[in-house]
């Protein structure tokens, strides 16, 4: 014997139709206004007012050009394809000063200062305590004609 269904009333029905549509209309406006608040967030990044404008490096560095080539090109890529690097808030600052260093072995203690829309770009550059030349050529690469000049930390950079 199968059970008997109890009939549901049009009336009801009809109110879960309602309740169903409202929900979607609801979830319609949500994403709409998600997407419309993450769109002027990302249209404020791209404001004047938020980026970086100029670089300045101190002249006391030796590759001072360099330098501010290497963070112009840096900053001018984007977070998620979207987000400026050159916004202020958005200046990836300890990348930066690791990749300056590495790129530039000659600099020590780097620092970037961000202030009215400038990146200052400060520290000192490595006093060479000694010059290392390899007799034999070697697997890191010293050889006859290749020198290094060493700190008095031992770190070893070329100029």
């Amino acid at each position: 014997m199968k059970p008997t269904r109890i009939p549901v009333s049009t009336r009801v029905q009809e109110l879960k139709k309602q309740k169903k549509q409202v929900r979607r209309k609801r979830t319609l406006f949500r994403f709409v206004l998600g997407v419309l608040f993450v769109g002027s967030l990302v249209l404020l990044t791209h404001i004047p007012q938020f980026q970086i404008q100029e670089v300045r490096v101190s002249p006391r560095l030796k590759d001072s050009e360099k330098i501010k080539t290497y963070i112009d090109s840096a900053l001018s890529k984007n977070f998620l394809l979207v987000l400026p690097k050159k916004n202020v808030l958005f200046v990836p600052q300890k990348k930066l000063i690791k990749n300056i260093t590495h790129e530039f072995p000659i600099l020590e203690n780097t620092s970037l200062d961000i202030s009215h829309r400038v990146l200052e770009v400060g520290g000192q550059e490595r006093v060479p305590e000694f010059l290392y030349c390899g007799s034999d050529p070697n697997p890191l690469g010293f050889g006859h004609d290749a020198c290094e000049l060493v700190d008095k930390n031992g770190f070893d950079f070329r100029t």
